[in-house]
């Protein structure tokens, strides 16, 4: 069986033990007792283990420069003199005259005069390239002027930039890159440089370049040298590597090298360098020349790459210090036109992106019903996604056509197809986007939502920033279920990282920092306060002197006041003003911030009223005709006309429902203000306060809408906070915003959001409002039937019994018409302290006597207006024929058994409401607050004829809900006043009708509203009166009032606690980009809770009844309310849109998705007790999965809770690494393994699994960490490096090199102690390696670093170390990882490395070469071992003679006088490989012996025979020996054998 090599070794060591080398270096051994087959120190030397010749010992081929990067071509570079239009004579354009620029010629001179570079038919010339100014031309979102001398130099340069990257003449010949000068005007920054595909083309040293350009027809030809051309020649060509590159990172791809390089402080760029089956570099190819924001050629990054397809190999890397960038090197070739900064190539791309603006919704599309919100996010063409742009306010759509009448219009259920289509409109799109990736959420109720991807759809070339662009969802799409968590998680909050890896297709990034520090630091830098004012206002107008004043601290001691804005302004003692801008400004309801008005930074707060309409119709609009009018209403019973574009002016519109919701009256909310930093990331929300909203009754006044006006007007306004007025015209309550930030602020945001506190049914302060209704009681009389002895509800709903009126009202009891009731949205249930509050006194619409319709002979019945019958109920008491005034108007019924059609024609009849807008309506005094608000003793929901009993009302009665409505004592009166018992209702017979469902209340026995008193309605100059005085005109409309105090916690209380705890959710009142300025910025906030509507209800129903026998009516309402529902989406059979039904309930439904709000997404406030924190260097991040082939890049996205974070007690994390698909983290003094969660499988593009969790963020990418060493770590973020065998670093406190080796993965091994080479690390013991490894020339302490290559060819590692100890420093040491021995130092550090096809390529440098910092061996690529011919020439320099030592002790114990040594090499050289030899004993020093100073040289069939002589025989019990070759080491190479040591034993 053959030998192994150790075996041929050892037979070699028979007899006399020579030294052989195949263990490696050994320099920790004591000299007594190390092997034979090792060696002490080694310099530039390697044993062999690729050839014939394995484990001798060989001198280095020299590695061979490749390649000096750098670029031959020309630059344009524009006038540097402001004012000056480089294209133009002398740079001066005659500014009187059009100037119209129509084509711009550019010539490239070469090296021999007269001789172009050739563009095969191009129009004016093939010597030319042509750049056409035609307003055609400008397709690349660039503006056409028609006037040359609008364009800025920047302009020209841009549209010639663009023109030449799209034109196959040029780019078959030329590549072009957009460049920054390091001096910029404003005008003037960017320059252009031509890169010749021939890199054999050279310019010509003086006119490199030519310009001409046709103005006014006009041919006007420049050279650069020419005076007002503003570029001289010099600056407009560079030789073969005059546009230098100096590379700080290279990456190998399948096809090339990628470089990442510097050329000045404001020019980087990527470049592909493309070598050769050899090694040699074969031409170099220019990616992107721009601006990443690299400080100097010494940077150190650190890179990741990924390689997709042909359309995607991206490389990322990260300096530490700013965001991590990326490029596509596949880009297409105009891709990188648009980046104009660094930021552009951040990994997460600035994303100042505004909400979608809702434009028109359509009858074109399939969307099903409901409400939906848009978000988008863009994403650039080489993949890189921005943040999800803020949410729009919920758009509700109808199940009906836009065009329909305004009461057929209705919402639908959410799965119904609405057959519409929305168009959103986007703007301000940062140019360097081309995509835009819609998404839509549709709420299935008013708080769960499902969000879909609808479409990804091309931005167009020509958008421009600022330009306005449409996109429309039309149903019809492909969308896609995407979770809420895609779109709503938070995305990373970091944008710096030390360290990058990729695995299991995703991209981790570990020790993290974010730049963007907090933008503001005050917590409470927004608070509002409400002010006094000492002297006030009879009228709320102007105070005639007197000061504003405060309360310390945040929290308003008046803010749960009762009637806090009713109270008369010459009461100086509540806090209720924003503080106008001089004592004697009108008093203006509201808060601000301290100081607003002088102050750079604040928030000033009042509140205004929207007007809408509500109703545009009265009664009679439309009547049954039979032949002639019968005086019977029919639908629609309300409507509105179409009055703006869109459509409706109110919440049937689906665009106005977007944008104007509004707030509930007399409520309490709380504000905040929400930022987004330049890159669109998400501020925290720092709290405005809570802020008490008007009541109705409360006095208007309003400032005007000019910045820094606080003049109040009450022109074209209501006197009050009214829902509705008598023309049918609502009012939608809001508040206005002023806004001041300072510049410091300014600087660091895109936009900012009032977001508000989610107001549920928890911390409601106004729970529900509604139509109050009184009760009966009804006698214990038989006649009562069912309700004798019995609480019921009044015959007549359409009206307010005056109090006393039949001594039958004063009951306890009331009923409430509230939406929430009524929709099923409110269980009520009193908890607490509730009132029942009247709030508002509402007016029945009145009609004249002349507008009513006449009798016809057709007539169903004898709706006579003098009949006391009928016309008693509708029509004012104080009025006689013909000048009646009606406050009802009769109805037409539906019904399915046939009633006595006389008695309900007759009977039936509708009224609608306004609020009374009266200045001086007795609800506006705060002295009658206990006759109409009321503690609430009970209440629950009812359902028609429900039976509630007394003891759970606290009444000394039952109730149930029904009345008895008819009294036929006289044949003619069928529909009379209520009759009396005793004080109480009765009738005789009882015919009764059923109540509607309603919220039923109690306040307790005893307790009621006396409506008659001049604290509610008061007497008929206020009210009118219907039917013999005893019914006003009129309703009251109440709320109830959850009782809070500043203590009660209201939102949880108003402690910073509870403000940091406080779900905030967006108002979608916002301003962005250039809307945003230093002067007063005023917002309208809408995006509230509350709809104002028209709500139209059937009071009364019975189910069954005799045929044309029973006495049945219809009675119907219509007024405007306050709710948190858009009763315009009401869909069914009801009255107000349909006739009122005898037997049937009216339908109240309405999809909850229609009162959903803008909440699916909250903005949480920051801790102010929490320090800011903006460096995680214990945090390790993981993107969402890449999927090959996706156009979307992945990596860009870092949910925010896909982090992980390792023990802190170890020490920053400096590098990640994956080493056998295990991913390792090394941390400053530990190691650990990262579980990375591998559950699933997904298939890529082309069918191959990839492991993943999940594709977004779950929190479980890394499921566990796992230490397997605590003592050893790594201090360089430069510093680890894995090959199949093993993964590698430099523990620098611990001056060792580590290592995991495959067959145990879970130990990290102290590999310089286990080889015991140690001692070799001894000069970096307390040493600090920096993180420059490219930075050795200068002398400030910065300088030095770790840089690990690997050469694949012959498995070996060298570890360059640079570092300053009074100097740079350098200790380079090879390992052999086949062998697994060290192989001695270098006399060369790399600096920087890749392997690229086998080969090792690197930049570095000589121990003895001195680099300056403008050195070109910086930008010198090195390729080693490949093609040299020569020998210990390393980066251009041969220093540090090859040489080993070794130590012979042979019969160690002896002490022996060494004769000679026989050195066997596989050379035979006539001179002897070696030249000069030291040796040394434990006896006797070191002597060197130099054979080129002597005539000795005996060489014999390959061994080289030296005596150990130079002055004297050493003698000593080992003899150590340092052979090294001093001459001809660059063109002799050896293999080393052996070294046999002869020796006599010293006898004493």
């Amino acid at each position: 069986m053959a030998k192994t090599v150790r075996q041929q070794l050892a037979d070699l060591a028979s007899g006399k033990k020579p030294n052989v080398f195949y263990k490696g270096l050994n320099t920790d051994t004591d000299e007594h007792l190390i092997g034979n087959d090792q060696f002490t120190d080694a310099v530039n030397v390697r044993l062999n283990s690729k050839d014939s010749d394995l484990g001798t010992l060989q001198n280095l081929q020299s590695n061979k420069k490749e390649t000096t990067l750098g670029l031959p071509g020309w630059v344009l570079k524009p006038a540097t003199v402001s004012g000056k239009f480089f294209w133009a004579n002398n740079g001066v354009l005659d500014l009187s005259n059009n100037n119209v620029l129509t084509r711009i010629s550019l010539q490239f001179q070469k090296t021999t005069n007269n001789d172009f570079v050739t563009f095969t038919n191009n129009p004016s010339g093939n010597n030319y390239i042509d750049i056409d100014f035609s307003s055609t031309s400008f397709i690349y979102g660039r503006s056409h002027q028609s006037s040359s001398h609008n364009y800025s130099n920047n302009d020209v340069v841009l549209h010639i930039y663009d023109s030449l990257k799209a034109n196959t003449l040029f780019t078959s010949v030329m590549n072009i890159a957009l460049g920054f000068k390091e001096t910029q005007l404003p005008d003037n920054f960017y320059e252009l440089y031509f890169f010749p595909k021939d890199t054999s083309i050279l310019p010509n040293n003086t006119i490199p370049i030519r310009l001409s350009s046709v103005i006014d027809s006009v041919n006007q030809t420049k050279n650069p040298t020419e005076n007002g051309y503003n570029f001289v020649a010099g600056d407009c060509r560079f030789g073969a590597d005059g546009f230098k590159l100096y590379p700080i990172a290279i990456e190998s791809y399948t096809d090339y090298i990628a470089a990442v390089c510097f050329h000045s402080s404001t020019i980087q760029s990527v470049v592909k360098i493309f070598t050769n089956a050899n090694g040699s570099v074969s031409s170099i190819e220019p990616v992107v020349v721009s601006n990443f924001g690299i400080a100097s050629k010494t940077t150190a990054i650190v890179i990741q790459k990924v390689e997709e397809n042909e359309n995607f190999n991206r490389i990322y890397w990260t300096d530490g210090v700013n965001p991590i960038k990326t490029v596509n090197l596949e880009a297409a070739g105009s891709f990188y036109n648009n980046f104009t900064s660094e930021e552009d190539f951040n990994l997460f791309p600035k994303s100042p992106l505004r909400s979608l603006e809702i434009e028109n919704v359509t009858d074109s599309g399939s969307i099903n019903c409901g409400s939906w919100s848009y978000t988008y996010r863009l994403k650039t063409p080489d993949g890189k996604s921005s943040v999800y742009a803020p949410l729009t306010n919920p758009v509700p759509l109808t199940n009906t056509s836009v065009n329909i009448s305004s009461h057929l219009v209705e919402g639908g259920v959410i799965s119904d197809d609405s057959g519409k289509s929305v168009t959103l409109k986007i703007q301000d799109v940062p140019k360097f986007y081309s995509i835009i990736e819609l998404i839509g959420i549709q709420y299935i109720d008013d708080v769960g939502a499902v969000f879909y991807k609808i479409k990804e759809e091309s931005l167009g070339e020509q958008l421009t920033e600022n330009q306005v662009n449409f996109i429309t969802h039309n149903g019809n799409e492909q969308a896609v279920v995407i979770t809420g968590a895609e779109v709503l998680t938070k995305k990373n909050t970091w944008d710096v990282a030390q360290d990058l890896e990729v695995k299991n297709s995703r991209l981790f990034a570990a020790n993290l920092k974010n730049n963007t520090s907090e933008i503001i630091s005050d917590f409470n830098t927004f608070r509002v306060k409400s002010y006094k004012h000492s002297a006030g206002s009879s009228t709320f107008g102007t105070p005639a002197s007197g000061t504003y004043s405060s309360y310390s601290g945040f929290i308003n001691p008046d803010l749960y006041e009762s009637e806090l804005y009713k109270i008369a302004g010459t009461d100086t003692a509540k806090y209720r003003y924003a503080q106008g801008d001089t004592n004697t400004r009108d008093l203006s309801f509201g808060a601000n911030t301290d100081a607003y008005h002088t102050s750079q930074t604040g928030v000033y707060v009042t509140f205004k009223l929207k007007q809408f309409d509500l109703n545009d119709i009265s009664y009679y609009h439309s009547t049954r005709d039979t032949g002639d009018s019968d005086g019977v209403n029919i639908p629609p019973f309300t409507s509105t006309s179409r009055t703006i574009v869109g459509g409706y002016n109110n919440y049937k519109n689906s665009v106005f429902a977007n944008k104007f919701v509004g707030y509930m009256r007399d409520e309490v909310y709380r504000f905040g203000i929400q930022f987004y930093d330049k890159n669109g990331n998400q501020s925290y929300t720092y709290p405005i306060g809570d802020i008490r909203f008007p009541a109705i009754e409360n006095d208007l006044r309003v400032i005007g809408t000019a910045p820094n006006t606080y003049t109040t007007t009450t022109t074209n306004q209501p006197n009050k906070y009214i829902l509705a007025d008598a023309n049918g015209k609502g009012y939608i309550l809001y508040p206005e915003f002023r806004i001041k930030l300072a510049d410091s602020i300014i600087k660091q945001i895109s936009g900012f959001n009032i977001v508000r506190a989610e107001r549920t049914d928890s911390n409601k302060r106004v729970l529900t409002a509604g139509m109050l209704n009184q009760t009966l009681i009804y006698a214990d009389n038989v006649d009562n039937g069912v309700l004798k002895n019995k609480i019921g509800i009044d015959k007549m709903q359409l009206f307010a019994q005056k109090t006393d009126a039949y001594n039958a009202f004063n009951s306890e009891l009331y009923t409430l018409d509230s939406p929430e009731v009524l929709f099923g949205r409110l269980n009520y249930i009193k908890t607490g302290t509730e009132r029942l509050k009247i709030c508002s006194k509402f007016l029945a619409k009145p009609f004249n006597q002349a507008d009513k319709p006449k009798p016809g002979s057709t007539m169903l019945t004898p709706l006579d207006i003098d009949s006391d019958s009928w016309g008693i109920w509708q029509k004012d008491s104080s009025t006689s024929s013909p000048n009646h005034i009606y406050y009802a108007a009769s109805l037409d019924v539906d019904y399915t058994t046939t009633p006595n059609i006389d008695h309900t024609f007759g009977g039936s009849c509708y009224t609608i409401y306004f609020c009374d807008d009266s200045a001086t309506s007795p609800l506006a005094s705060t002295s009658g607050t206990g006759h109409y608000d009321k503690a609430i003793f009970y209440g629950q929901n009812v359902g028609n004829d429900e039976f509630v009993s007394n003891s759970l009302l606290g009444s000394t009665r039952d109730f149930q809900n029904r009345t008895e409505i008819y009294d036929t004592s006289g044949s003619s009166v069928y529909f009379a006043e209520v009759a009396t018992s005793g004080g109480l209702a009765v009738h005789d017979p009882s015919i009764h009708m059923l109540g509607n469902k309603t919220l039923l209340i109690s306040l307790a026995n005893g307790s009621y509203f006396t409506y008659s008193n001049e604290y509610i309605f008061h007497n008929q100059a206020t009210t009118p009166f219907i039917t013999q005085d005893k019914y006003y005109a009129a309703k009251a409309y109440a709320k109830i009032i959850r009782v809070y105090t500043n203590d009660s916690g209201q939102y949880g209380g108003n402690t910073e606690s509870a403000l940091v705890t406080q779900r905030w959710i967006s108002t979608g009142a916002s301003l962005h980009g250039d809307s945003i300025t230093s002067n007063e910025m005023i917002l309208d906030v809408f995006g509230g809770d509350t709809y104002i509507n028209m709500f139209s209800q059937n009071k009364f129903l019975k189910p069954s009844f005799n045929t044309n026998n029973d006495n049945v009516v219809a009675q119907g309402l219509i007024y405007p309310v306050e709710s948190s529902i858009n009763l315009d989406m009401r869909r069914g059979t009801y009255f107000g849109k349909n006739k009122a039904n005898l037997q049937i309930e009216d339908d109240y439904l309405c999809a909850s998705s229609y009162s959903a709000k803008n909440s699916v997404k909250s903005f949480p406030a920051k801790n102010p007790a929490i320090a800011e924190v903006t460096n995680f260097q214990n945090l390790i991040a993981a993107s969402n999965v890449k999927i090959a082939g996706q156009t979307s890049d992945a990596f860009s996205v870092f949910d925010a809770n896909e982090n992980f974070e390792l023990n802190m007690n170890y020490g920053p994390i400096q590098n990640i690494i994956t080493f056998r698909d295990v991913l390792y983290a090394i941390q400053e003094k530990a190691v650990s393994i990262l579980s990375v969660n591998t559950r699933a499988l997904i298939n890529t593009e082309d069918g191959s699994a990839i492991s993943i969790q999940s594709a977004l963020g779950t929190g479980n990418v890394i499921e566990r960490s796992d230490y397997i060493n605590t003592k050893h770590g790594s201090q360089n973020r430069i510093n680890a490096v894995s090959t199949d065998m093993g993964l590698y670093w430099i523990d620098n406190n611990n001056a060792s090199i580590c290592t995991i080796e495959a067959k145990q993965p879970n130990l990290v091994v102290n590999l310089s102690q286990q080889k015991n080479i140690s001692k070799l690390l001894d000069s970096i013991k307390g040493i600090k390696i920096n993180d420059n490894p490219l930075n050795i020339s200068t002398t400030t302490g910065n300088e030095g670093g770790i840089n690990i290559s690997f050469n694949s060819y012959l498995n070996e590692l060298l570890f360059s170390i640079t570092y300053f100890d009074s100097e740079v420093t350098q200790l380079s040491i090879a390992y052999d990882e086949s062998l697994g021995v060290f192989l001695g130092t270098r006399s060369y550090v790399t600096l920087l490395n890749c392997t690229h096809e086998g080969n090792l390529f690197s930049v570095g440098y000589a121990s003895s070469q001195s680099i300056t910092d403008t050195d070109d061996q910086r930008r010198e690529i090195y390729s080693h071992d490949t093609s040299s011919t020569t020998f210990s020439n390393f980066y251009g320099v041969v220093n540090s003679n090859p040489s080993v030592t070794f130590v012979n002790n042979e019969e160690v114990v002896s002490l022996k006088v060494y004769d000679k040594i026989v050195v066997s090499t596989q050379e035979i050289v006539a001179n002897g490989i070696f030249s000069k030899f030291a040796y040394n004993t434990n006896v006797d020093s070191l002597e060197t012996l130099n054979l080129s100073d002597t005539d000795i040289d005996k060489v014999v069939v390959g061994k080289q025979i030296v005596p150990v002589f130079v002055t004297k025989r050493m003698k000593g019990n080992y003899l150590k020996v340092k052979l090294e070759q001093s001459t001809s080491q660059d063109s002799q190479d050896f293999n080393l054998f052996s070294v046999t040591s002869h020796y006599r034993k010293n006898i004493i």
